[in-house]
């Protein structure tokens, strides 16, 4: 019996000691895990599975420390006890995030959190794309810059952009969004405002044929919405006597233009200039378009001419 015994202990010995031996790495079950994954605790009342660890689920009192976090990681939103917490012990340009995209091996962008600001630095890490101060005032080198976004008393006080810009609807501004110049400039051609002239000087006057219209003067409107205005006036040799005159602003040449016209249906003395100014008028046109003053008198005896000023602005 003695004999039968012993094996039977030595085996059982040798199947305890192998129990309290660590099981390889090498033969845990692989299956339903993916790259990247670790043996996770789910309690005491569950077995542990694979899974990823989150930074939420790590405790104890030592800093994380590596350069580079891979994978999701999630953190809640508590601001009043904040469970990941960034802080620069070398003083310099503070603390800062390195963002990579799209498989990029380096840093394509980074967080700057400095002393005073919140920032966006490019892949260079010397121009600061974008800036928020802890006085609220948002700057980018891309050209929005001094723009307070909080207090009662922010206002845009320069404000510039490539394309349209649009306010919400809404939206109380303290001041204009478009400021008037205030240092004797004139709007750029294309712009709001952008003034455009002709002037036809009275030695320079154009020969007229008595009641045929004549161009005396004309300007060259590219698309958009112009108000166009002229002042005019005849200049007759004196012997001249004129019985009507008429003035336009016309977009065919040498023709009255009867939505835009000033006529005088009266004689003048012989020799006497006749003046007037041609009302200021809406054109909105989608093309380049040239607009023409024209001057019409029926005179007799001798000669007579026409001189003036055409001009046009852009509305919007």
């Amino acid at each position: 019996m003695k004999r039968i015994l012993a094996p039977i202990i030595a085996a059982a010995i040798s199947i305890a000691a192998h129990g309290a031996t660590l099981v390889p790495i090498q033969l845990l079950n692989p299956a339903g895990s993916t790259s990247g994954q670790t043996i996770v605790s789910a309690g005491a009342a569950s077995s542990p599975a694979w899974g990823n660890m989150v930074v939420a689920n790590v405790t104890g009192a030592a800093a994380l420390t590596g350069a580079t976090f891979t994978g999701p990681v999630n953190i809640n939103d508590n601001i009043a006890a904040p469970i990941f917490v960034l802080t620069d012990t070398t003083p310099g340009d503070g603390a800062q995030i390195a963002l990579t995209g799209d498989g990029a091996a380096t840093p394509t962008k980074t967080i700057r959190v400095a002393a005073g600001q919140f920032g966006i630095v490019n892949n260079s890490f010397s121009t600061q794309i974008l800036t928020l101060t802890d006085a609220g005032i948002l700057s980018t080198s891309g050209g929005i810059n001094g723009t307070p976004i909080s207090g009662s008393t922010g206002a845009f006080t320069t404000l510039s952009a490539s394309s349209t810009v649009t306010v919400p609807a809404g939206t109380t501004l303290n001041q204009p969004l478009i400021v008037g110049v205030t240092n004797g400039s004139a709007a750029a051609a294309g712009n709001v405002g952008q003034p455009l002239s002709t002037t036809v000087p009275s030695g320079s006057a154009v020969a007229l044929t008595g009641g045929i219209p004549a161009n005396i003067g004309s300007l060259s409107l590219t698309a958009g919405d112009w108000d166009v205005w002229a002042n005019m006036c005849t200049n007759p040799a004196g012997t001249t006597t004129q019985q009507t005159v008429g003035f336009s602003v016309s977009t065919a040449s040498a023709t009255m233009n009867v939505s835009q016209e000033v006529a005088m249906p009266y004689g003048a003395a012989a020799g006497n200039s006749v003046c007037a100014q041609v009302p200021m008028a809406p054109l909105n046109v989608s093309t380049t378009t040239t607009v023409f003053m024209v001057a019409l008198s029926n005179f007799s005896v001798a000669t007579n001419s026409a001189f003036g000023n055409l001009w046009a602005r852009r509305r919007h």
